[in-house]
């Protein structure tokens, strides 16, 4: 329906336009197409120029006024340690109001030249009124001029109407995922039902395909980047990876990460995954995150921001985190990677609770021995080649947990990961053994291990065990991993309740 609507807008001005210039005859008519083409030409051309040379300043402090009205004025902050995040954030803010400056400078030349026009047309009057007396098919010919000046005023005013209408459902379906106070589901619900309904209408998607996506492709885009690394993208591509970021960093914003829950699980995905989908986002931040990442590793705040704590066991893995992202920053390709690791890890820590017990060892111990998560954890970090160097940490403290857990005393911790070593070497040892052989020798060394250290149980439990970790780890390569810990001690665990 709404398409329908705007097509017979749409026919009835172009109807007009030729209507008017039928009456004013071929050579005004010509005159005037000549004004409207140059007035359209200029505008592009004026858009592209502020563009280019657009006042950072003036921008900035747009932007920035915005951002603390929906505070989020921590973007102000972070922006003067990262020449590209400011860069981006100019650039991007001219991208999606040229659509807009495009039209307003078209309506402006118009305007100006209608003046040259009515100025013209007085003088040279007589020389027209002969002129329109000699033939009357040059009344058809105005007809075509008018058609013709129609069409481009149609074009221009298009070309915003269906670039922003590309981009009005994917930030109104970011902002009902939000679910912050600023949106109203229902209303937003049924302001994209009517965007659709004109997306999806057959003038939109003809102006689209007969060039109207190139138009504004080409004033919505810009490049980033020096170099080799340097890379053009469109803001039609990125609005909806931006609008996932700004999103999880304000929902984020000023809540502790001991606090986090499934909420901010999601929303820590979602940061990942707009990472995953935008040119931009990493190279906004790649002189933040190498900036603040050199700071704390110095021992140094950041913008005023100390090094988070995330609890004396998992400190030591977060310093390693942050030496792998001061690493990985200046690369964005590798940085994209890790933010999306550590969203997966975080999103994962946050899920189980384990954040929210960082301070409190016995429930901390709890969580991470009687659940999946240090073997998702595990799963995660292993997909990462940068990230595997916590799975040291990671082992030793799962370790220490899974002892604790068992009761095993902390002096005795050493012992323990002994013994899942001689277990680990046995079950690679023996893969090139057939089955029925190598479950025998496995199962000796299973039954030795847990009799030194200290750990009795009866045979059957030996034997289920056994069968258990041949299943899980046919092809284990010897490696005493997080996953393979918490694997032994769910299987221990099973075993000692039936």
């Amino acid at each position: 329906m709404q398409g329908t609507y705007l097509i017979i807008t749409i026919i009835i001005y172009l109807l007009i336009c030729v209507i008017w210039a039928f009456f004013r005859g071929a050579s005004r008519s010509k005159l005037r197409l000549i004004m409207v083409f140059c007035s359209a030409v200029a505008a592009y051309l004026g858009t592209l120029l502020i563009k280019a040379f657009a006042s950072s300043d003036k921008i900035l402090a747009r932007i920035n006024e915005l951002a603390a009205d929906i505070g989020f004025d921590v973007l102000e902050k972070f922006a003067q340690f990262s020449p590209s995040l400011e860069e981006i954030l100019l650039k991007s803010g001219t991208a999606i109001a040229a659509p807009a400056i495009f039209l307003m400078l078209f309506l402006a030349f118009s305007i100006g030249t209608w003046i040259i026009y009515f100025i013209l047309t007085l003088v040279l009057f007589p020389l027209f009124r002969r002129s329109e007396e000699k033939k009357m098919f040059r009344k058809l010919r105005a007809s075509i001029n008018g058609l013709l000046q129609g069409a481009i005023v149609v074009i221009v005013f298009m070309l915003p109407i269906t670039c922003y209408l590309e981009m009005a459902p994917i930030v109104a379906d970011k902002a009902i995922q939000s679910d912050t106070e600023l949106s109203d589901d229902i209303i937003l619900t049924k302001v994209k039902d009517e965007i659709d309904g004109f997306n999806s209408s057959l003038t939109v998607n003809t102006f689209r395909s007969c060039g109207g996506s190139w138009l504004y492709e080409q004033l919505t885009s810009f490049s980033i980047g020096q170099g080799e690394n340097k890379t053009t993208v469109c803001i039609t591509d990125e609005v909806g990876a931006l609008f996932d970021f700004v999103n999880g960093i304000a929902g984020l914003s000023g809540k502790d990460i001991t606090e986090y829950s499934e909420h901010e699980a999601d929303l820590i995905l979602g940061l990942g995954e707009s990472f995953s989908d935008s040119k931009l986002l990493a190279t906004a931040t790649s002189d933040l995150v190498y900036n603040m990442t050199s700071a704390w590793k110095n021992g140094e705040t950041f913008a005023g921001i100390s090094e988070p704590s995330v609890g004396e066991m998992l400190d030591p893995m977060f310093d390693k985190l942050i030496t792998v992202f001061n690493e990985s920053s200046q690369d964005t390709e590798k940085l994209s990677e890790d933010i999306i690791t550590v969203s997966k890890l975080v999103s994962t820590l946050s899920r189980y609770g384990v954040l929210a017990n960082t301070s409190n060892t016995e429930a901390l111990t709890k969580v991470l021995s009687e659940s999946n998560a240090v073997t998702e954890i595990s799963d995660i970090l292993s997909e990462n080649e940068r990230m595997k160097v916590i799975l040291t940490d990671l082992t030793d403290l799962s370790v220490d947990l899974l002892a604790k857990s068992l009761g095993v005393p902390e002096e005795n911790t050493e012992m323990y990961n002994d013994m899942l070593s001689a277990i680990a070497g046995s079950l690679t040892d023996t893969r090139d053994i057939d089955p029925d052989t190598r479950k025998e020798l496995v199962k000796v060394v299973v039954k030795d291990e847990l009799v030194h250290a200290g750990i009795n149980v009866e045979d059957d439990y030996i034997i289920r065990l056994t069968d258990t970790l041949i299943e899980n780890y046919g092809d284990f390569d010897g490696e005493i991993t997080p996953a393979f810990i918490a694997q032994f001690y769910t299987v221990y665990t099973n075993m000692q309740s039936k």
